[in-house]
């Protein structure tokens, strides 16, 4: 998720209709990890995770930066 809102699934752009019906097909084992840029709305990181369990989709990982080795 993007800091201006925008959904990307493995790397690409995509519109948060196509993120539901790609989800829907994915394998119920299929690990998900959730990406957000620290600007991002909290709303969206919602509604990924929330449908992420609408589709019973349990392996979800969520990526953070490690802020001690970032510079100010």
């Amino acid at each position: 998720i993007s800091n201006k809102g925008s959904f990307y699934f493995d790397d690409k752009e995509i519109s948060f209709e196509n993120l539901k019906h790609k989800v829907s097909t994915l394998a119920k084992d299929t690990p998900i990890v959730l990406q957000g840029d620290k600007k991002s709305n909290l709303d969206n990181f919602i509604k990924v995770v929330d449908l992420l369990q609408t589709n019973n989709l349990k392996q979800l990982y969520i990526l953070v930066e490690d802020k001690k080795n970032q510079k100010n």
